[in-house]
């Protein structure tokens, strides 16, 4: 009847409104118990008058029987015709299955953004401890200084991009330097703190980052310690932007652990739980040089040679574990 259907109706407005997954299991309880009823009573009128009709037992002479037999039949089609209650059944599944992936992939995501929060101030507390001092960082960068200013770059109409900025500190060098910076990181928590020091800073992806940039529009694209984070097919698409996106005559500089260093190769580089593998200064290089840049140098900070009475010992330790901890590849767009 339709009071089983408005109790229907009612449901499925209540269930568009349900978001926790109890409930809706609840709700959809309901909708079976319902339904169920709904097909008992057209079985219950179907029988009636198919017993009414077998026995022979109206009238129809009868003008009253007459009635009763066409009120009956109206009532049968009405109920027999039961599309009404199909498309309410099946707005209803479907509203169902939608509130529920709805409600998981909430859960899901919110569960995302929390680890994601966790890991990103244990990244922080990580860098504070294994990366070194802010000072200490902003003097190993003293040594691309002279490359941005030989460039050119690092104005108002040639800015310099740095991608993964994490805690600032090439953003803060440059900016006491005078030139014109501004960096991208994935880390709220670095962007954040990267922010009240005054630092031109924005949470996102690099790559995103480098795709709303206009062509030739920057004038260099640094990175410290990320391509050893990312996938080939990743890097392939960061060097194809920064390509892009430079000036002629623009710089590009890598920086990344050296496993030249066997210190580092074997062991230091995997200090860091979210390096996926070293990358040879030659296959850096190799990768910038395909994508269509020039690579001008490969940087390595020297260190004091180490002298021994053995010269060929001296030459293997010195070259295999006394070298530079990292290596830059400069690189430019002609």
């Amino acid at each position: 009847n339709k009071k089983q259907q408005k109790k229907l109706v009612d449901i499925l407005n209540q269930l568009k409104q349900k978001t926790d997954v109890d409930e809706l299991k609840q709700l959809r309880e309901d909708i079976v118990y319902e339904n169920n009823k709904y097909l008992i009573n057209i079985k219950k009128i179907t029988g009636e008058l198919e017993s009414k009709i077998e026995e022979n037992k109206l009238n129809l002479s009868n003008k009253a029987d007459l009635k009763e037999l066409m009120c009956i039949q109206e009532t049968l089609e009405a109920k027999a015709n039961t599309k009404e209650l199909v498309d309410i059944r099946s707005e209803i599944e479907h509203s169902l299955e939608e509130n529920v992936v709805n409600v998981l992939t909430k859960r899901a995501e919110l569960e995302e953004e929390e680890e994601k929060r966790l890991l990103n101030s244990l990244y922080v507390s990580f860098e504070d401890r294994f990366r070194g001092s802010r000072e200490d960082i902003a003097l190993r960068g003293e040594v691309y200084i002279p490359y941005i200013k030989n460039a050119g770059v690092g104005k108002s109409k040639s800015p310099i991009v740095d991608i993964g900025c994490g805690r600032g500190e090439w953003l803060e060098l440059l900016k006491s330097r005078g030139f014109v910076a501004s960096g991208v990181d994935l880390n709220e928590v670095m962007v954040s703190e990267s922010k009240k020091r005054g630092l031109d800073v924005e949470e996102m992806d690099a790559l995103e980052y480098l795709k709303k940039q206009k062509n030739n529009s920057v004038g260099a694209v640094t990175g410290f310690h990320i391509v050893e984070h990312l996938p080939l097919s990743y890097l392939i698409r960061l060097f194809d932007e920064c390509l892009r996106v430079l000036k002629k005559g623009g710089l590009v500089i890598f920086e990344t652990p050296n496993p030249e260093n066997i210190i580092i190769g074997a062991s230091n580089f995997y200090t860091d739980p979210t390096h996926r593998n070293p990358i040879p200064s030659w296959t850096l290089a190799f990768l910038l040089e395909n994508r269509g840049l020039k690579v001008n140098e490969i940087v390595k900070q020297k260190k004091d040679k180490v002298n021994m009475e053995d010269n060929v010992l001296e030459d293997m330790f010195n070259t295999y574990f006394n070298t530079s901890a990292d290596y830059a590849v400069v690189a430019s767009k002609e």
